[in-house]
């Protein structure tokens, strides 16, 4: 399918940004590295990265080299935090239109952690406009938007970052995170918000003040192996 085409389809479902959350520690990376990276890309250029449930399945199916994005903000539809992590890349659809990405735009119709390896192509992604057209739903968090072996991805068209702010009694971890994202932005020299998330009615203050120690610093530590 063609990249103009499949972008078409996205906007006839409303879809006009897309979005990639992560971790504080791999955004960190990102942000170093000058724009969005697949694990892979992570790993070979000796970039830090929390690791992630995902990253075996990633390898097995040949998807490792993958950016991934969602058609909606993940935290902001179920009213909780997005297991990925806190820090939040917005980007205009646009993005999907660069020359590097011709013939590379897949989605998906499930996460690639419950594929099967008998599964075919077609069992994995959409493989035709009208197939996509009529089952593609926006915010259905099984259909990611990929851009298959592409491990890199500049910062063109990211429009801002968001950044979880959980329960005052975790304010230090959250004003470290705040403080090395912010500086990282001015290091990368981005002029986009870094905007703090504003939840009413979320289940993430509960979540996020229940989480346990070890769970907490995965999402929100500057630094070191998780």
């Amino acid at each position: 399918m063609e990249q103009n085409q499949i972008v078409e389809i996205l906007k006839h479902h409303n879809v006009s940004q897309i979005y990639h959350a992560d971790t504080v520690i791999t955004s960190l990376s990102f942000l170093k590295a000058g724009g969005l990276c697949s694990r892979q890309y992570l790993d070979r250029n000796s970039l830090p990265k929390t690791s992630q449930y995902t990253d075996c399945d990633d390898q097995k199916f040949n998807v490792y080299n993958d950016l991934f994005f969602d058609s909606v903000d993940i935290h902001g539809r179920i009213r909780k935090p997005n297991y990925y992590g806190p820090v939040l890349f917005v980007f205009d659809l646009q993005m999907l239109l660069q020359e590097n990405l011709a013939n590379r735009i897949f989605i998906t119709k499930s996460n690639p952690c419950y594929w099967k390896p008998y599964l075919k192509c077609n069992d994995r992604y959409f493989t035709n406009l009208d197939e996509l057209g009529k089952e593609f739903q926006k915010g259905d968090f099984k259909q990611m938007i990929t851009c298959h072996q592409v491990g890199f991805a500049n910062f063109k068209y990211l429009q801002k970052i968001i950044l979880d702010r959980p329960p005052e009694k975790h304010i230090e971890l959250f004003r470290q995170a705040y403080q090395a994202l912010f500086q990282g932005l001015q290091e990368a020299d981005l002029s986009v918000p870094l905007n703090i998330r504003k939840c009413e009615y979320c289940k993430c203050f509960n979540e996020y003040q229940n989480m346990g120690e070890n769970n907490l610093m995965r999402l929100f530590a500057t630094k070191g192996v998780f």
